[in-house]
């Protein structure tokens, strides 16, 4: 089951379906496949009338928030040593853009995600890259300090990147891991790894 949202009526993915709730009884007045089954977790999103669902195997789903029409879905993206790739992370939303970040997990470790941005209006891919660190974006979002997006990953890493390609810009270890995300005040980012919460500034 995913993480429950709310815009005057309830949405929430469980398995291979998006539910559409009455707020006041909880009774389900609509319901649309997905393209695929979420993971353990779906950070849901709505934006300009789209619900932005993170599907299994890397993929992003958009639905009309009144219908649940499927606007668009993207493609799935290749799987790492941990097993498919998996949409733990939030997704983040820019002038348009939706970003996020997937891992390749198992109980224990995660390898080889993949950060993305897709263009809302149509679906459209604008970038897609694997993480350098070779592990994975696990339940961590991308924040934004001015023209610059920063997120952490299951390296301990924090990572400073240009919105605009995906190229990372600067970046620092802070941890042995990081699953959260990074919250930005400013030019400070603040990151809570397994054991410490600490604030790096991000002008470069």
């Amino acid at each position: 089951v995913g993480s429950e949202m709310c815009i005057r009526d309830s949405y929430v993915a469980v398995g291979s379906k998006l539910l559409k709730k009455d707020v006041e009884t909880g009774k389900t007045v609509l319901e649309s496949p997905l393209a695929a089954a979420i993971d353990s977790t779906s950070r849901m999103v709505y934006t300009n009338g789209v619900v932005l669902v993170p599907l299994s195997g890397g993929r992003l789903q958009a639905l009309t928030v009144d219908v649940l029409a499927t606007v668009w879905v993207t493609d799935g993206l290749p799987a790492g040593p941990d097993g498919a790739q998996q949409s733990l992370a939030s997704v983040s939303v820019r002038d348009g853009y939706a970003y996020f970040g997937t891992a390749s997990a198992d109980w224990i470790d995660s390898s080889d995600g993949y950060l993305l941005c897709v263009r809302i209006s149509d679906g459209k891919v604008m970038w897609q890259h694997k993480n350098e660190n070779s592990k994975g974006y696990y339940w961590a979002g991308m924040a934004f300090s001015g023209d610059y997006g920063v997120i952490a990953d299951d390296s301990g890493t924090v990572s400073t990147v240009d919105p605009s390609t995906g190229k990372t810009v600067a970046k620092l270890k802070i941890a042995d891991r990081v699953r959260a995300n990074v919250l930005v005040d400013g030019a400070t980012a603040y990151a809570v790894s397994y054991t410490h919460l600490r604030a790096h500034e991000t002008r470069h």
